[in-house]
């Protein structure tokens, strides 16, 4: 065995083979150095995804600009392929690409080929290899999580605060301010996003994928509603489907932006935003809020089990506002404006059409 095949590679050859950028002599060292110690070809595929993240992101100076790069970054600028009319279920996080196969023989590999082939592999296990001895150790995601009844607001280390909803979990991804800003919300959340043009501030919550670089709105994706909803009150986002097979949708100040289970995007503007914040205040707001939702949100907001027994209830629109109010009163003012009458035993609730 050639003695320079226990000789350690040092990083920037395997770097440059690894790229593809080495010399014919670099090659030759780094390839019989893998020869001597098979079991570095064990440790492969991770390499493409840190030399793209040691690229660093690219700034984007400008609104218009911050949004030419997110539909590029999601692949939506370019022509879409053919969908199936037949609907399946919205996945909750983007597949991986297919990557096309194609079969070879002996017969159709030249010499050449043989090389070429030889040069991956050799690349692809420098790439583990690096990989495997630079990788930082892995992180778990930061977690908050707020039970019916109660609320909680958190500033991250960038600035950003964000207020979360009752019965809620929103997770912090562990490279957060480092290489992006992503943020998994499940149920409710208003976010104050401090302004960065280099890391856009990311959310995904069900169906929705939404990006700004410095605003404030509210994200509402409760897995017992048929949309995710999100209102801006300060600034511009941009949403889409998380499974990405829409454009964006550019939603300014006082649009309401819907994103039901198929990925269909939809915006409208709305007059009274603050009653999708009043809830940070401590204050509900209901806004001609069918009686099917308004229990469903006293339910988190009190923590308590609340029902209709009669599904004439469900269509009625509830115009009311209460802050600080004993649970008793509420749903007595409830029940009132709604002709209606509510019996309470521990934690069930009833109303009832008023006879």
């Amino acid at each position: 065995m050639d003695a320079s095949a226990d000789k350690p590679i040092d990083p920037d050859t395997l770097r440059r083979v690894a790229l593809g950028d080495a010399s014919p002599a670099e090659h030759a060292a780094v390839a019989a150095y893998l020869a001597a110690h098979p079991e570095e070809r064990a440790r492969l595929d991770a390499m493409r995804d840190a030399l793209a993240e040691s690229r660093g992101p690219t700034r984007r100076p400008n609104l218009d600009q911050e949004w030419r790069a997110l539909a590029s970054r999601l692949g939506l600028d370019k022509p879409q392929p053919h969908v199936s009319p037949v609907r399946t279920p919205a996945p909750r996080a983007p597949l991986a690409p297919t990557i096309p196969h194609r079969r070879w023989t002996a017969s159709t590999l030249t010499a050449s080929a043989f090389a070429a082939a030889a040069a991956i592999v050799v690349a692809f296990g420098v790439a583990q290899w690096i990989n495997h001895r630079h990788a930082p150790p892995q992180l778990a995601w930061r977690e908050y999580v707020t039970t019916p009844g109660q609320r909680e607001i958190v500033t991250l280390a960038d600035g950003t605060e964000f207020t979360l909803g009752p019965a809620s979990r929103l997770r912090v991804a562990p490279d957060y301010g480092r290489s992006r800003r992503l943020i998994r919300l499940e149920g409710e959340a208003y976010f104050a996003v401090t302004h960065d043009p280099v890391q856009p501030f990311t959310v995904l919550a069900g169906t929705a994928l939404a990006e700004d670089v410095g605003t404030h709105f509210v994200v509402r994706a409760y897995p017992d509603q048929p949309d995710v909803r999100l209102v801006v009150t300060e600034g511009a986002v941009a949403l889409a489907d998380s499974a990405r097979r829409t454009l964006p949708e550019l939603l300014e100040a006082g649009n309401l932006g819907r994103v039901d289970a198929a990925g269909s995007v939809t915006v409208t503007p709305i007059a009274n935003v603050d009653a999708y914040v009043a809830w940070t205040r401590n204050e509900l707001v209901f806004d001609h809020m069918p009686m099917r939702e308004v229990v469903v949100e006293l339910s988190r907001w009190y923590d308590l089990d609340i029902h209709l027994a009669d599904s004439s209830l469900a269509n009625q629109q509830l115009l009311a506002s209460f802050k600080n109010e004993p649970v008793r009163d509420v749903l007595h003012a409830i029940a009132a404006t709604m002709d209606a009458t509510v019996e309470r035993s521990g934690r069930d609730v009833v109303f009832r059409r008023a006879h």
